[in-house]
């Protein structure tokens, strides 16, 4: 199997995201890559209509056990339902599960290409992508790189660039010249209930740059976010 390899030996500055995008599309090339591509796709799939099923008949088989025990609460429909689903409905649902293997296979190829220093002395903490692991690496962190600067700190900054930038795009998506192109698809459903294919029936192009924004979030951490807790520091995952 191989990974998406982030490499960048002439110089130790950290990668741009067009230089990013640049190698994924290179290392995506190669028939090795498209093979795991597909096969992680698949098995992407799959895992999704299975959590399809336990949402549907886990709560039943609860109330089964429970006697009827276990009260049932769900959210207050403020909409109609979209009972029937149409052509492009079954066709944009199809794309962005597939997609989400794309995505993860993105995503941890990047985690994976993000590499610590081999002088364990040196103690700055600006992350540069490099060490080409097409023929394997030796995984994404050890255990004991783990701290409360490099793990927890990270994750509460991995949300709120996240949600920063996605609301740009939600708003972007709402001005009145592109939504009627791209954003009202996801209107049309104001009552979900299918699970996982309520969530993914949006336009593939909304699906994409919201799947993908967590990889930029990813980026945008992992090279480093200054914080001042006491001294500065630079928060990421080396």
């Amino acid at each position: 199997a191989t990974i998406p390899s982030l490499n960048k030996s002439s110089s130790s500055s950290p990668l741009s995201v067009d230089e990013i995008l640049s190698q994924l599309l290179t290392d995506l090339s190669t028939p090795q890559s498209l093979q795991d591509l597909l096969l992680l796709t698949t098995i992407v799939v799959i895992a999704l209509e299975i959590l399809n099923q336990l949402v549907y008949h886990v709560p039943t088989l609860l109330q089964t056990l429970m006697g009827g025990k276990v009260k049932k609460s769900g959210i207050p429909v403020r909409g109609k339902h979209l009972d029937n689903f149409t052509r492009k409905d079954y066709a944009f649902i199809m794309i962005n599960k597939c997609m989400t293997g794309l995505f993860v296979y993105c995503y941890f190829g990047y985690l994976w290409s993000v590499r610590k220093p081999e002088d364990s002395s040196i103690t700055t903490t600006t992350t540069t992508p490099c060490c080409n692991t097409s023929g394997g690496g030796h995984g994404i962190f050890s255990p004991t790189d783990l701290s409360i600067q490099n793990t927890l700190v990270p994750l509460p900054l991995l949300f709120l660039i996240y949600d920063f930038f996605y609301t740009l795009l939600h708003w972007f998506l709402h001005i009145k010249g592109v939504y009627a192109y791209v954003h009202k698809h996801h209107h049309f459903q104001k009552a979900p209930s299918r699970a996982n294919i309520d969530a993914v029936n949006v336009h593939p192009l909304e699906f994409f740059l919201g799947e993908f924004n967590h990889i930029l979030a990813l980026v945008l951490v992992v090279q480093g976010v200054t914080v001042q807790v006491g001294e500065e520091f630079t928060v990421g995952y080396r």
